[in-house]
């Protein structure tokens, strides 16, 4: 026979929005943003002004970054961000109205061409992040049981670039973006030499096509296989493009090798271009 009384705080107060920004490359955006209080992360954006696809982080936090991936390069994007606190107080902001906007970078369109002197701009190695890997691919001066020379000048890039004794490898190589809107037919040409299974070892090699710059773990489809091959001496490979046309793309070596007798062999690859004929001409 007596009065209890609850008293609560109730939180109608949105988050306050502030310092929107983008950093793009060539398939990828970072947005970030501050709020005044923790809430969720998320980025609705669209190549029109009325935007249909989202991105979005679940964690409270007044520090934001979203990355969206996947993105065409040179490409104009409308954006904007959306923070929901605990309470469910929500906050779009849009730019007053008129959406943010970012846009990718434009990517070298063929023909395009890299001899590897000169360091290795846009390239990126990434190692098998489920498998593990003791030894990557490396860009210098091959230094192997079969090759001691590049194909021209002194960089070649190598899987096992000089000869090392170690257990496995399993190693992606990834070229710079290259776009090849525009195009009816594309060929990529490259110099190669190895020597897969010349003592008992496993090795495979294989190259596929990235067309959303997606990484290992994330299949990649593989359309030559170099296996079978043994090419000690320096050889030319062409493989056709063509079912790429239209797209964003990175060629991807990937060599794997498990060694069981004498040192791997590894992968050499040296002088790559990707050439293409667009619906007037060759270019």
């Amino acid at each position: 026979n007596s009065n209890v009384t609850a008293t609560a705080s109730i939180d109608t107060v949105p988050p306050v929005i502030s310092q929107v920004a983008a950093i793009t490359d060539y398939s990828n955006a970072k947005v970030t943003w501050l709020t005044s209080k923790p809430a969720d992360s998320s980025v609705q954006y669209g190549v029109s002004p009325l935007p249909d696809h989202a991105s979005y982080v679940s964690t409270l936090v007044t520090n934001h970054a979203v990355t969206i991936s996947g993105l065409s390069a040179n490409r104009i994007y409308y954006y904007q961000v959306v923070s929901r606190d605990q309470a469910g107080n929500t906050t779009v902001d849009d730019n007053n109205g008129n959406l943010f906007v970012f846009q990718t970078l434009k990517a070298p369109t063929p023909p395009w061409f890299d001899n590897l002197e000169s360091g290795a701009p846009g390239w990126s190695v990434v190692p098998d992040s489920i498998q593990g890997t003791e030894l990557n691919w490396t860009l210098g001066k091959p230094v192997t049981s079969f090759q001691t020379a590049a194909h021209s000048g002194p960089n070649a890039w190598g899987s096992n670039l000089t000869g090392q004794s170690v257990i496995f490898i399993n190693s992606f190589l990834y070229s710079p973006v290259i776009d090849l809107s525009g195009l009816k037919s594309a060929t990529l040409s490259f110099w190669d030499s190895a020597n897969p299974n010349s003592s008992g070892n496993i090795e495979s090699l294989q190259l596929g096509i990235s067309t959303n710059s997606s990484t290992p773990p994330i299949d990649i489809p593989t359309i030559k296989d170099f296996t079978p091959i043994s090419t000690p001496d320096w050889s030319l490979e062409a493989v056709d493009l063509t079912p790429f046309v239209g797209q964003t793309i990175q060629v991807v070596w990937y060599y794997q090798g498990f060694c069981l007798g004498s040192p791997l062999s590894g992968w050499l690859v040296d002088d790559i271009s990707i050439t293409g004929v667009a619906a007037g001409g060759t270019i």
